[in-house]
Formats: C-alpha cells, sequence, structure tokens
C-alpha cells in the first residue's frame, strides 16, 4: 500500500510536469506562429546624411563631407565656414544650422555689456557669421556714442551703416586683420588702422580730444577695432565738410588725394557693401537670414546707446562667456 501510493504520488508529479513543459511548447510555437521574430534595431538618434561643404581658412577654400547633423551641432565646424560657405548649403539645411547657431551665440549680440565681458581671444572662436552680425552693431554703437556725423545732413543711421560697411571693406569681420605693404606700413584690426592713423589717434589723445589710447595689440580687439572705425571715419567726416562719399575715399587714401579724385572705387564698394550687406538689399542668402532672425535681439541704437561701459555688467556678460565657452569645446 505505502509503495503503491509513493509510486502514484511520482507519476502525478511527472504527469504534471509533462503537461507544464508540453503546454510551454505549444505557447511558444503558437507565439512564434502570431509575431514573427523581428530583429532589434538601433533608433537613429543623428541625421547621418552627407552634405558636402566648404570651409575656409586663411582666405583659402577647401572642401569638405560632413554629416547634416555636423551643420546643426558641431561647434567647429561652424567655426571653419565662413558667409559664402553657408550659402552653398541646402536651403532647408542652411537655415537650421544657422538657426541653432544663432540661438547658441545670441547672448553676443546683446550690447556692450556682452562686448567688453569678451577678450580679443573669445571672438577667435566665434563663427564668422555670427562676429560679422556683432561687429556691424559695435559699429552702430560707437558712431551713437561719438555722434558722428552730427551737425551733417546725413542721417545718424546712415552714417553708422557706412561705418559698418568699411569695416567690412577693410578686414571682412576679421578682427586679427593685418595688411603690411611694400612700404612696410601696417594696417591693423578691423578698422584697418594705419601706421599714420594710428599715430594721429596718439596725438589727439595727448592733447585731450580723444578719450582713449591704444597699443598697437589693442587694435585687434574688436571692441577696439569698432570703436577706432567709427572715429576715424567722424575726422573724415567732419574734414569732408558732411560729403559722405569724399569721407569714405579719404578714410581710404586720406584726405587730399580724395579731393583729386582718388578712393573712388572704395567708395563705390562701401556703398555695395552698405546696401547688399548692412541694408540687406539682395544680400546672399545666409547673410539675409541672418539679419532677418537677428531682429529680435535688441538694436545698438536706442536701447543700447545709454548703457554703462563698466566691465561688471552682470548678467549679458555672464551669458556671452558662457556661449563662448560652450562653443570652443
Amino acid at each position: 500500500m505505502g509503495a503503491r501510493t509513493r509510486l502514484g504520488g511520482a507519476a502525478t508529479v511527472a504527469l504534471v510536469l509533462g503537461t507544464v513543459f508540453m503546454g510551454r511548447v505549444w505557447a511558444e510555437r503558437a507565439a512564434a506562429d502570431v509575431l514573427p521574430h523581428v530583429p532589434a534595431k538601433a533608433p537613429v538618434l543623428f541625421d547621418t546624411r552627407p552634405v558636402p561643404v566648404t570651409v575656409t581658412a586663411f582666405w583659402q577654400k577647401a572642401p569638405k563631407l560632413v554629416t547634416a547633423h555636423d551643420l546643426l551641432t558641431d561647434h567647429t565646424l561652424w567655426r571653419q565656414m565662413h558667409i559664402g560657405d553657408w550659402d552653398k548649403v541646402p536651403q532647408g539645411l542652411r537655415e537650421r544650422g544657422l538657426a541653432a547657431m544663432l540661438d547658441h551665440y545670441g547672448p553676443l549680440l546683446t550690447g556692450p555689456r556682452a562686448w567688453i565681458a569678451l577678450s580679443v581671444f573669445d571672438w577667435d572662436v566665434v563663427p564668422q557669421p555670427i562676429r560679422g552680425l556683432a561687429y556691424t552693431r559695435m559699429a552702430e554703437y560707437w558712431t551713437g556714442r561719438y555722434d558722428v556725423g552730427a551737425g551733417f545732413a546725413e542721417s545718424p543711421e546712415l552714417v553708422a551703416r557706412t561705418v559698418a560697411a568699411i569695416i567690412m571693406a577693410e578686414s571682412w569681420f576679421e578682427h586679427r586683420a593685418l595688411n603690411v605693404n611694400e612700404w612696410g606700413n601696417r594696417d591693423l584690426g578691423l578698422a584697418g588702422c594705419s601706421d599714420l592713423c594710428r599715430r594721429i589717434l596718439g596725438e589727439m589723445a595727448a592733447e585731450g580730444t580723444l578719450d582713449f589710447v591704444l597699443e598697437d595689440h589693442e587694435y585687434f580687439d574688436p571692441w577696439n577695432g569698432t570703436r577706432v572705425a567709427a572715429v576715424w571715419f567722424g575726422r573724415e567726416l567732419v574734414r569732408a565738410e558732411g560729403d559722405l562719399a569724399m569721407a569714405i575715399a579719404a578714410y581710404y587714401r586720406g584726405m587730399p588725394a580724395a579731393r583729386r579724385g582718388e578712393g573712388r572705387e572704395y567708395a563705390a564698394n562701401v556703398a555695395r557693401l552698405r546696401r547688399q550687406y548692412i541694408e540687406g538689399h539682395d544680400a546672399p542668402p545666409a547673410w539675409g537670414f541672418l539679419l532677418r532672425e537677428s531682429r529680435g535681439y535688441a538694436s545698438a541704437r536706442g536701447r543700447l546707446r545709454p548703457a554703462p561701459l563698466e566691465p561688471s555688467g552682470p548678467a549679458a556678460g555672464s551669458l556671452a562667456r558662457a556661449a563662448v565657452a560652450q562653443g570652443s569645446h
């Protein structure tokens, strides 16, 4: 009796286990029939489409193959691409990339407190299109602060736009621009300030008619370079008695030469740059987009003009430094 009970119990256990095993096998087969196996796919996190672009170094362009994701996020690539390089990118991707760049570096467009907070080395790692926007606003600020053109018929806005166009003509927004002519004379910085220009500015400062004095290396700081451009053009505009075209020619060739008719081609080029790039008429695609999209940031005239110039300005300077620091990694 006891042996049969044990045998019966063992048989029952075996029957139960067998039923469970067969049920599991049946369920797996049924599931396989209903839900076929699909290999797992890694999620697509980046747009890896290849995009041919050009990059610029030392005024030379070179082809480069990047991805769409790079154009939207890569700060190193942004620093390598000038305005003309962006013009060659397909429109949709170009505008998304420029919008991302503007969103990151927007604090650099907000006024004197942001600009004073940055060193020349900080500006070295800012993409050229953003520098261009910032430097035109600096020119507008300084022409307003020094009342360049006051007392003449030309509007302050036109004078400010002219100074910004001169900066383009002299340096194409390269704050470390250095031109040495055949006689060894050096034109420095955004303003292309010559040996004669620097000597006269020094004399003006010594006489007390100018409120700043610079060492040669300080002309490469864009905050100083735009200031010099505004002051020097203001001097020539006074000597030209308000004749804007003559003042532009004199900025390039000097007043005696300008009165002889020299510098007219330079003046015509400045007028073209002013219309196309500063005023935005028939602007190249990338620059036109940036001009439109950057209007949401503070304008240099009016709101920025009375802003204090001490370097301790809190929020704007901190945001500008943070944008540069994050973009340099």
